[in-house]
C-alpha cells in the first residue's frame, strides 16, 4: 500500500464539498496507482492544508462514473486519459497539516502528485492520532474561554515595524479583538475576510474610527476648531466651532445614560431653541404648556408653497427644520428672552398642520421636562464663545453640552432622572502613520488625558477646558487608541517623548512564514523542480544582510510579496523587485549601490547576466585631463533582464 500526496486547486474544483456530499469522487489518474492506496488531498488557494484522506477503490476508468459537474468552479477539461475512484475516509481541519508545518516536517513540494516521504507519513499519523485522542470532551475555542491567550488591556497601543510588515493589516485584527474581547491569536487563526467583515460592521456602528496623520494635520481636525461657514441663501460668512474627529468619537463612546427615565427616545438627541410667541410669558406659551405641544407660525406660507419665490429663505429654512429636521427624541429649549430659558421639552410626535390657531398652525407634540418656576441663564449652559440666544424663532443649539441640559432637568422637583454614562462597550480609534504628525500640535492638552489613570472614571481622572468651546473634556475609559508607525520613516527613539511614555509598543517584523502559509514560500514558475526558488529563505537572507549593513528597522516586509499568491508568475516577482524592493533599497542606502549589491548577492554572482545591479568601470575620457578630486572607480546600472531570470533570485544566497 502506497500513501500519496495529491494537490487540489479550489479555484477549479470544490473537492471538500464534493467529498462531503458524494463520499466518492472520480479523480484524474496518472502515475503508478493501485487499489487500496491511500491518498491525502492538499487544498491550495487560501486554505493551504491537507484536508482529505481517501482510499483508492477503482483505477483505470476510461471516463467518470460519478456526476460531480456542479462542483467544478470552471468547466472541467474535455477528458483525461483515465480516472480513478476515491472514497472519503476522513476530513481534517487542523492547522498542523498546513503548508509551513508540512514543509518543516519533510514535505518537498505541494505543487505535484508524489509519494509521501516516510518522515511526512509519520508526522501526519502523529497529528491525526493525537487529534482523535483529544477530540472527545474538547470544545472549540470561542473568544475569552482560552486562558493561555492574551486579551488586550492597554488603552494606548502602537504597532511599529519596517515597511510591508502588515501593520495596517493587523490593526483590523487588533481593533476587532478589542471590541469583541477576543484574543488576538484567535482572530489571527480565522479567515481574514471574516475578521474584515466584522471590522466593517463595527465601523458602521461607530465603534471603530480610522484616520491618518500627516504633516498638515492639526488640533482643529482632531479635537476642535473654528471653521468658516458660508450661508448659501444670503452669502453671509460666519464662524462656528466644530468638533474634531476624536472629540466626536469620544462623545459617541461615552453615551449618556439616564436611569429611571422614560423620555429618552434616541441616542445623542439634537438640541434646538424656540421662541413661543415672542419674549416673556406669552399666550402661545401658556397654550403650549397646557396642551403638551409646541407651535410655529408663518401662517401666510402654506406647506405646498414652500418653494415659491416670495417665501424668504429664513422662513423656508425654519419651516423645513420644524417639519423634518427636528426628530422624535430631540430636545427643545424654550426661550424667555435672548439670555434666559424658561422651559425644556422632548419631541414626542410627528409634524402636524393644525389651523385651530390661525396665527401658529404648525404643531409638534411634546413632553415637558421642565416648566413653571424655572429660569436658566444661557451663560450656565453655553460654551464661553456664545453669550446669548439667536434672534430667529427656531434655531439649532448643537454646541450645547447635553449633560448640562439633563442636569438641569434632574434638579426639578418631580424628576426621577439619574445621570450617568454607559461606557461598557470598547471603542477603538485607529491612527495610521501616527509618527508622521506633529504630536504636540495635534493632541495638545489631551496628551495627559489619554493616560489610563487620567481617564473619566479612573482613580486620578482629569478633565481639561478646551480653548475654543470652553467646554470641559475628558477621554472615556472605554476608548482605545491604536496607532501604527513605520520605523523606516522615524525610529521610536526619535518619537515625541510624551507620546512614547503613554503608549505600549508591539513590534511587527518581517515574517517569511506568512509566505509559507500562503503557499508561496517555495515557488516554481515552470514546474521544473530544479528551478524552484525558496522565496521565504531569500527574504530572510536579504533582511539579515540589511540588519548588518543598516539596522532591523529598515528591513523588507513580507507583504510586498503577497501579490504572488494571486498573480503567480515570474513577471509578478520581477515587478515586485523593480517597483518595490529596489526603490526601497535605494532609499535605505542613499543610492550606495555597493551595499545594495551586497544585499542582493550581486557581489558574488559569477555570471553578470544574473546581477540586478551591475558594476562597470567609469571611462577615462568622461573628463578632460585628470581632475584633482576623488572620483568613484565604478558606475552602476540596473539590469532589467536579470529580473526575468529565476537564477538571478536563486543566486542571492546559497541553497535558494
Amino acid at each position: 500500500m502506497t500513501e500519496l500526496f495529491i494537490p487540489g486547486n479550489p479555484k477549479t474544483y470544490r473537492a471538500v464539498q464534493a467529498f462531503r456530499d458524494l463520499k466518492k469522487v472520480n479523480w484524474h489518474q496518472y502515475g503508478n496507482i493501485n487499489v487500496n492506496d491511500i491518498v491525502y488531498i492538499y487544498i491550495g488557494g487560501n486554505v493551504q492544508q491537507i484536508k482529505l484522506k481517501c482510499i483508492v477503490t477503482k483505477i483505470n476508468l476510461p471516463k467518470p462514473e460519478i456526476d460531480d459537474i456542479k462542483y467544478f468552479v470552471e468547466l472541467p477539461p474535455t477528458e483525461y486519459k483515465k480516472y480513478m475512484e476515491l472514497e472519503l475516509l476522513e476530513e481534517f481541519d487542523d492547522p498542523r497539516l498546513g503548508y509551513h508545518e508540512l514543509i518543516k516536517n519533510g514535505l518537498n513540494t505541494v505543487r505535484k502528485q508524489h509519494t509521501l516521504p516516510e518522515r511526512v507519513k509519520n508526522y501526519i499519523e502523529s497529528v491525526t492520532t493525537n487529534t482523535k485522542e483529544t477530540s472527545e470532551g474538547t470544545s472549540t475555542m470561542s473568544g475569552t474561554d482560552n486562558e493561555n491567550q492574551s486579551i488586550i488591556n492597554d488603552k494606548n497601543i502602537i504597532l511599529y515595524g519596517p515597511p510591508g510588515t502588515g501593520k495596517t493589516y493587523n490593526s483590523v485584527i487588533y481593533a476587532v479583538a478589542i471590541c469583541d474581547n477576543i484574543p488576538v491569536e484567535d482572530l489571527q487563526s480565522r479567515k481574514y475576510e471574516d475578521v474584515l467583515k466584522r471590522y466593517r460592521e463595527l465601523k458602521n456602528d461607530g465603534r471603530i474610527a480610522f484616520t491618518t496623520f500627516h504633516q498638515s494635520y492639526g488640533y482643529e481636525e482632531f479635537i476642535e476648531g473654528i471653521k468658516p461657514n458660508l450661508d448659501d441663501n444670503d452669502n453671509t460668512l460666519s464662524y462656528t466651532i466644530e468638533d474634531g474627529i476624536f472629540k466626536k468619537f469620544c462623545q459617541n463612546a461615552q453615551k449618556l445614560k439616564l436611569d429611571n427615565s422614560s423620555f429618552l427616545k434616541k441616542d445623542n438627541p439634537k438640541i434646538w431653541g424656540l421662541y413661543l410667541g415672542g419674549v416673556g410669558a406669552t399666550e402661545l406659551k401658556k397654550e403650549c404648556f397646557d396642551n403638551d405641544i409646541i407651535r410655529l407660525g408663518f401662517n401666510k406660507v402654506k406647506d405646498e408653497n414652500l418653494d415659491d419665490e416670495n417665501v424668504s429663505a429664513q422662513a423656508r429654512s425654519m419651516i423645513t427644520d420644524f417639519q423634518s429636521s427636528i426628530e422624535i427624541g430631540d430636545i427643545v429649549l424654550i426661550a424667555k428672552d435672548s439670555k434666559n430659558i424658561d422651559a425644556i421639552c422632548v419631541i414626542e410626535g410627528e409634524y402636524e398642520y393644525d389651523d385651530s390657531n390661525k396665527e401658529y398652525p404648525r404643531v409638534r407634540k411634546v413632553k415637558w421636562l421642565a416648566k413653571d418656576d424655572i429660569l436658566i441663564n444661557v451663560a450656565d449652559i453655553f460654551p464661553s464663545t456664545h453669550k446669548q440666544l439667536p434672534r430667529c424663532t427656531l434655531f439649532s443649539l448643537n454646541y450645547i453640552n447635553l449633560k448640562k441640559v439633563f442636569s438641569i432637568v434632574s434638579e426639578q422637583k418631580d424628576s426621577d432622572i439619574e445621570i450617568g454614562y454607559d461606557d461598557s462597550k470598547p471603542y477603538v480609534f485607529i491612527i495610521d502613520e501616527i509618527n508622521r504628525g506633529n504630536i504636540s500640535k495635534i493632541f495638545g492638552e489631551l496628551i495627559t488625558l489619554i493616560e489610563d489613570t487620567k481617564r473619566y472614571g479612573a482613580s486620578e481622572a482629569m478633565e481639561a477646558t478646551l480653548p475654543y468651546s470652553g467646554e470641559p473634556f475628558s477621554v472615556p475609559k472605554n476608548v482605545y487608541i491604536l496607532g501604527t508607525m513605520n520605523t523606516a520613516d522615524r525610529s521610536i527613539a526619535l518619537m515625541d517623548t510624551a507620546l512614547r511614555r503613554r503608549f505600549g509598543f508591539i513590534e511587527m517584523l518581517p515574517d517569511p512564514e506568512v509566505l509559507d502559509r500562503l503557499g508561496i514560500g517555495i515557488v516554481s514558475f515552470d514546474d521544473n523542480e530544479e528551478e524552484e526558488l525558496n522565496l521565504s529563505e531569500m527574504l530572510r537572507v536579504m533582511n539579515k544582510r540589511i540588519e548588518y549593513l543598516y539596522d532591523r528597522e529598515h528591513t523588507i516586509g513580507h507583504a510586498f510579496f503577497i501579490k504572488l499568491a494571486k498573480e503567480y508568475s515570474l513577471d509578478t516577482l520581477a515587478e515586485i523587485f523593480q517597483k518595490k524592493v529596489i526603490p526601497l533599497l535605494q532609499e535605505y542606502f542613499y543610492d550606495d549601490y555597493e551595499k545594495i549589491q551586497l544585499v542582493l548577492g550581486d557581489n558574488q554572482k559569477d555570471d553578470d547576466k544574473h546581477k540586478f545591479v551591475k558594476s562597470k568601470n567609469i571611462k577615462n575620457d568622461i573628463f578632460n585631463g585628470s581632475p584633482d578630486i576623488d572620483l568613484p572607480d565604478n558606475d552602476y546600472e540596473i539590469q532589467e533582464d536579470a529580473f526575468y531570470d529565476i537564477q538571478s533570485y536563486k543566486k542571492i544566497g546559497k541553497g535558494l
